[in-house]
């Protein structure tokens, strides 16, 4: 797995993201006092890597509509299975079964949801996402462990400015250099702030992703805890 956890770093918490395929590691670098957050995914071989980057250009060259126009999440997964079978077909790659599974992780992952940053998205611990620049790791608040950075990063500018216009397409919105600053709300109802490219921020293109909260606090919530008053709720 993708977990690249240095050997000195001490385990502390492993749980499921989205079984069996992807994994979040809470880790703690004695030496440096801190804990950091581990996105785990499947390992692909370089033969795997290979047929990915075919599949990819496969979908490219032959899709003519996008994938939101397919219908549901699961009728559009249904479609990148289909189209993965015909490439395999098309380039004859001989994959197995195992190998094919892991293809169509990536395949949904970078294409109906957040590509690297997904596993992040996709675990309910996880209250903001914090990206500031390429080649710096994305930082997490955790409702656990509080803010702490992760093994997600960005390699390049060209990687991050890519990420974010697919970021504001996702909350259809659009952001350019005319325009390099948006404020904007996924479809699951979690609130982006984004700068683009170099002409907000010195260090490239910036993003802050404050996650829509799967189970929201009620007024029942807020009397347990003491926050406020039986009579002030009534009121």
């Amino acid at each position: 797995s993708k977990a690249y956890i240095a050997r000195r770093n001490i385990i502390m918490e492993i749980f499921p993201v989205r079984k069996p395929y992807s994994y979040a590691v809470i880790s703690f670098d004695p030496v440096v006092r801190q804990a950091r957050y581990e996105a785990v995914e499947p390992i692909l071989f370089e033969a795997e890597e290979d047929a990915l980057k075919r599949i990819k250009r496969h979908l490219e060259d032959t899709i003519s509509t996008t994938l939101s126009e397919v219908g549901s999440l699961n009728e559009a997964g249904t479609f990148l299975s289909d189209n993965m079978e015909e490439a395999n077909r098309v380039y004859k790659l001989e994959l197995s079964d195992h190998s094919k599974e892991k293809i169509l992780y990536y395949l949904v992952r970078d294409h109906l949801h957040f590509g690297k940053m997904d596993v992040m998205m996709q675990d309910p611990l996880i209250e903001d996402i914090s990206c500031n620049g390429p080649n710096v790791p994305l930082y997490i608040w955790h409702r656990t462990y509080e803010s702490i950075p992760s093994n997600v990063e960005f390699s390049s500018d060209e990687e991050l400015d890519t990420y974010i216009i697919r970021l504001a397409y996702k909350a259809k919105r659009m952001i350019s250099v005319a325009n390099p600053l948006l404020d904007a709300t996924l479809p699951d109802g979690s609130r982006i702030q984004l700068t683009y490219s170099k002409y907000v921020t010195k260090q490239g293109s910036t993003y802050t992703i404050r996650k829509f909260k799967a189970d929201p606090l009620t007024i029942v919530d807020l009397i347990k805890n003491e926050t406020i008053s039986p009579e002030m709720a009534a009121l």
